[in-house]
C-alpha cells in the first residue's frame, strides 16, 4: 500500500465492499487493512462508531493473525497512544493524525481531507450500501480520487 497524495491535496478514498454480512467479517477486514498499512511502514487511525467496537477491535488485533502482530493502541488509553502505528478511536473529533484513515462510520469524517488516504469499510447490508453511496458522491464532489474493492 503506497500513499501518494493527489496534486490538489485531496486524499485518495478506497471503498472496501464486503460481500458477507455481520460485524465479525467487518472487524476482520479492518484487521487485514491495518496489517497491510503497518507492513507498508505507514500509520493508521481507525475510527469506529462506539467504545464497544473499539474494544472488540483492540482484542481482535492481538489475536487475529497467529504469525504476526500489529502494534496498536486505543486512543487516550496510555502514554504510548501518540506513537502507536495503529490507533483506534470511537471519537470522530480525535486530533491524532496518521497516513491512512480507516473509517467504519456512517458519515464522512469532517477532517477526512487531513489524511493522505481514506479507507471506507462498507458492510453487505443494503442500508450500509445506501449510506456508502452518499459518502461516495460527497467525496467525488470534493475532488477525491475514488476506487472500490470487492472483498471476499
Amino acid at each position: 500500500m503506497k500513499v501518494k497524495p493527489q496534486a490538489d491535496g485531496m486524499p485518495r478514498v478506497d471503498f472496501y465492499l464486503l460481500q458477507t454480512a455481520g460485524p465479525a467479517h467487518k472487524l476482520n477486514t479492518i484487521c487485514r487493512l491495518a496489517n497491510k498499512v503497518y507492513q507498508s511502514k505507514l500509520t493508521a487511525l481507525i475510527r469506529v462508531p462506539d467504545e464497544d467496537t473499539a474494544k472488540q477491535l483492540d482484542d481482535l488485533l492481538w489475536t487475529y493473525d497467529q504469525g504476526g502482530f500489529v502494534p496498536h493502541e486505543l486512543a487516550g488509553q496510555g502514554p504510548e497512544s501518540e506513537q502507536a502505528p495503529v490507533l483506534i478511536t470511537p471519537d470522530s473529533e480525535c486530533e491524532y493524525r496518521r497516513d491512512v484513515l480507516i473509517s467504519v462510520l456512517e458519515q464522512v469524517p469532517r477532517d477526512f481531507d487531513q489524511f493522505d488516504r481514506v479507507a471506507e469499510i462498507v458492510g453487505a447490508d443494503e442500508g450500509e450500501k445506501a449510506r456508502a453511496r452518499e459518502r461516495y458522491r460527497y467525496y467525488r464532489d470534493q475532488g477525491c480520487q475514488l476506487d472500490k474493492h470487492d472483498m471476499v
